[in-house]
């Protein structure tokens, strides 16, 4: 866990071949999140990221603030 003196580097990682169709959400740590230190990023699933990174294109913008709550 991060503490709040230094910055700190988010990593998102997904593996696997193909995007499986997935209910499955993926987001913040629960025991990480609280009131007094609320999640930065919404859910989503691996499907929805997928798709929205692809919409976006390869032009070196990250996909991430998009999903910023």
């Amino acid at each position: 866990m991060a503490n709040k003196r230094d910055p700190t580097v988010l990593v998102a990682c997904f593996f696997g071949d193909t995007p499986r169709p997935s209910s499955r959400l993926y987001g913040p740590m629960k025991e990480l999140t609280s009131a007094d230190n609320p999640p930065i990023y919404k859910e989503t699933t691996l499907p929805n990221y997928t798709a929205h990174y692809i919409s976006k294109g390869l032009y070196g913008a990250s996909a991430l603030p998009d999903f910023k709550l």
